[in-house]
């Protein structure tokens, strides 16, 4: 059985994913489609994780000087 390998730029295109299926097409398709929706899904968490720690931690350097510590509040 011989297969047809394209090759771009030195690149086969069979090894990147780009090669058509010879049964059941549907499968690599939504394989590709599961893990690109669970890529964003997890980097929109990372994103608003991020952004909430953010707003978290410039409210707590807004509220350190209105913090007085033990030690100055003693007088040691």
């Amino acid at each position: 059985m011989s297969t047809f390998l394209q090759v771009v730029d030195g690149v086969p295109l069979d090894q990147i994913g780009f090669s058509k299926p010879k049964k059941l097409a549907v499968n690599p398709i939504l394989v590709k489609t599961l893990f690109t929706v669970m890529f964003w899904m997890t980097m929109r968490q990372f994103c608003r994780e991020r952004f909430e720690h953010k707003q978290t931690s410039a409210l707590a350097d807004l509220a350190a000087p209105l913090r007085v510590s033990v030690s100055t509040a003693s007088g040691e």
